[in-house]
């Protein structure tokens, strides 16, 4: 997966797209696996941006999110001792989180989310509680995956639009003051009609 090719306000990606990097690139990347990573088998995330690497990480990445069984096959097989076999560029495909403000939490009822993204390969809604890799001030509510860049900027622009957005318990002292709903009009989670 590669970065986005623009960002959002706050640090925060638009979206990444997988792409093979240009030979001299990818000689370059080879050369710094061969300096630092001798001897070791398994998976290795790089991030790079203009062409230097940021971060590297014995992790998958995001190419677990992409639907494509004969690469996920790939990986499993290389960690059961079987070695590469996968001699084909990954497919194109774009990932793109909805992003939403820290201090909020966000609803939608299931059957709008299956009719919103019914084109999306990928729908993962995030855990309010689990509020990880996450810029300053944002909060990743959801992530979608799609062989069609187009269709998913507007899957996501129609799901944010769906969403009711309340505010987060906020604990002070000993005392639990919990949040009023704020948003959009529209059912909340108990399927209440409420107003901004």
């Amino acid at each position: 997966m590669s970065g986005a090719r623009g960002w959002l306000s706050g640090r925060r990606f638009d979206y990444w797209e997988t792409v093979t990097p240009d030979p001299p690139e990818i000689d370059r990347l080879y050369r710094w696996i061969g300096r630092h990573m001798d001897g070791y088998t398994g998976c290795l995330n790089l991030e790079t941006l203009g062409g230097m690497i940021i971060e590297a990480h014995l992790r998958m990445g995001d190419i677990k999110r992409i639907p494509d069984t004969a690469l996920l096959q790939a990986v499993v097989d290389v960690y059961a001792g079987g070695g590469w076999h996968y001699d084909r560029p990954p497919p194109e495909y774009y990932l793109m989180v909805l992003w939403g403000e820290a201090d909020r939490d966000y609803r939608i009822d299931p059957e709008s989310l299956a009719h919103i993204c019914r084109d999306m390969a990928l729908v993962d809604l995030y855990d309010p509680r689990y509020r990880h890799e996450n810029p300053p001030g944002a909060l990743r509510v959801a992530q979608l995956g799609t062989f069609d860049l187009e269709s998913g900027l507007r899957t996501r622009a129609r799901l944010a639009a769906a969403l009711t957005r309340i505010a987060v318990l906020v604990t002070v002292g000993p005392a639990v003051i919990l949040g009023l709903l704020v948003g959009r009009s529209g059912p909340d989670i108990d399927r209440k009609r409420t107003s901004p």
